[in-house]
């Protein structure tokens, strides 16, 4: 699991992973229902051998 934290409430969020891109939701949604926010995105990139590894990248 990807987590970071939230700009606007400080909030854990965490990354919905899916084959067309992703998003990022609040662990726990806040009561003033604003959409989570992040500095980050994640990345995949393939290593020599193959194996994929998942990277915090700036958004």
């Amino acid at each position: 699991m990807i987590e970071s934290t939230c700009r606007t409430c400080n909030g854990v969020i965490d990354w919905v992973d899916c084959p067309t891109g992703g998003w990022w939701q609040h662990a726990e949604h806040p009561e003033d229902g604003h959409d989570a926010v992040s500095g980050y995105d994640p990345a995949e990139m393939m290593d020599g051998l193959g194996r994929w590894t998942t990277l915090r990248r700036k958004a």
